[in-house]
């Protein structure tokens, strides 16, 4: 298909389109993740209950840079480590 241009694709092929591109996204982020030096990756969610925070604060924290995270949001040891220690 040419960038730009409009097709009439059947509805199956277009789910199978969207299917194939989701899984694309999701191995790029786990080669990212495998890539982070063996460090641990946590989402979201895992630092909110470790920390004892709400999924809106530690995600708040990280869009403002207070917390690390890597391109797709998933959040390395360190910088859960880094953070606990006030630096």
């Amino acid at each position: 298909m040419e960038p730009g241009k409009m097709y009439l694709i059947p509805s199956e092929e277009c789910l199978r389109e969207i299917r194939q591109a989701i899984a694309d996204e999701f191995e790029k982020i786990k080669q990212e993740a495998r890539h982070q030096q063996g460090e641990q990756l946590f989402y979201i969610a895992q630092v909110a209950k470790r920390l004892r925070k709400s999924h809106k604060t530690i995600k708040n924290m990280v869009l403002s840079g207070v917390i690390r995270s890597t391109k797709n949001g998933m959040i390395p040891e360190s910088a859960v480590e880094e953070f606990l220690k006030g630096n």
